[in-house]
């Protein structure tokens, strides 16, 4: 009985936290988008506030809370928000200082005295999981997706892996489990060899499966909309290659739809005006005004758009 009790659990958590995601996730997009503070800094004071109540209310209701902030993450990250890259930046560092954090508190709970007996079990989950469980999981997970074999192989080898079996190996110490402290120590040797050994082999992995492409250089300066309102208009960087089709052309010989424009153009550590002589080089830097009906065609033009 216990066992088909623990069986349905489970899949009942995982149900009542992505259900309460969505639906807290809905409900703060609502009201972000009405609410007006009177600085833009309180916005990811708002949305952390609705990550910790999306949490909450979740286990409340005895479900996931970390499903549930998960799916109000995903509502939000998908959504028209105000001051949105503003608001993905600031996340972005609270996410890697979360991280450090988390590894910071596995190193001030764990006592190197207590390693040495789960050494040798601590060590031989670690490489069965890096080399044998989680290969075989993708693999299963992504063959039916017709996933091509190199990068099935890829993705089970290379990840960012760590966080989560600090936070799961934590859970129980909390508790007060009964030999919590050795599954903790356990998690330790789990989380260094599953974080060094593919990191360390991340270039030579890559490499070997033939995946690396070149690294493109970054703009040295950032042009972007910060609004408290839905615009109908974006700005998009294209780095230009040197196929794209206004690489070597001037501004005045590129058909731009009515409503687009050229705003900047970054060359090396220089800043140039868009003007109607101004001639596109392969390796600039372009940041193009445009309305979201007119992306496709302006992506024809430019290429693929760089990620900020």
């Amino acid at each position: 009985a216990l066992g088909w009790t623990l069986l349905l659990s489970v899949p009942m958590q995982l149900a009542i936290g992505a259900g309460v995601g969505v639906v807290l996730g809905y409900v703060g997009l609502r009201l972000i988008q009405r609410v007006r503070p009177a600085t833009v800094g309180l916005y990811p004071a708002i949305v952390l506030a609705l990550a910790f109540l999306s949490f909450g209310v979740a286990t409340v209701l005895e479900g996931s809370g970390l499903m549930s902030v998960y799916f109000t993450a995903l509502v939000l990250g998908n959504s028209p928000l105000p001051y949105r890259s503003g608001l993905f930046k600031v996340h972005e560092s609270l996410a890697w200082l979360s991280q450090i954090a988390l590894f910071l508190m596995l190193g001030l709970l764990v006592f190197p005295s207590q390693l040495l007996p789960v050494a040798g079990i601590g060590l031989a989950v670690a490489l069965f999981l890096a080399a044998v469980a989680r290969p075989v999981a993708v693999l299963l997970c992504l063959l039916p997706l017709r996933f091509p074999a190199r990068e099935i192989g890829y993705i089970g080898w290379i990840g960012l892996r760590g966080a989560v079996p600090i936070i799961l190996g934590a859970f129980p110490v909390l508790a007060g489990v009964p030999g919590a402290e050795r599954v903790f120590n356990i998690v330790f040797f789990i989380v260094v060899v599953s974080t060094i050994l593919p990191g360390a082999t991340i270039r030579q992995v890559t490499r070997w499966l033939g995946l690396a492409v070149p690294e493109k250089p970054s703009p040295s300066a950032v042009l972007e909309i910060n609004s408290a309102y839905p615009l109908n208009a974006e700005i998009a960087s294209f780095l230009i290659d040197p196929a794209a089709s206004v690489c070597d052309a001037s501004l005045a010989e590129i058909q731009l739809p009515a409503d687009a424009a050229v705003m900047m153009i970054v060359r090396g550590s220089e800043l140039l005006a868009a003007r109607g002589q101004t001639v596109l080089r392969a390796g600039d830097h372009v940041y193009v005004f445009f309305r979201p009906a007119d992306r496709g065609y302006i992506d024809l033009l430019f290429g693929q758009t760089e990620r900020g």
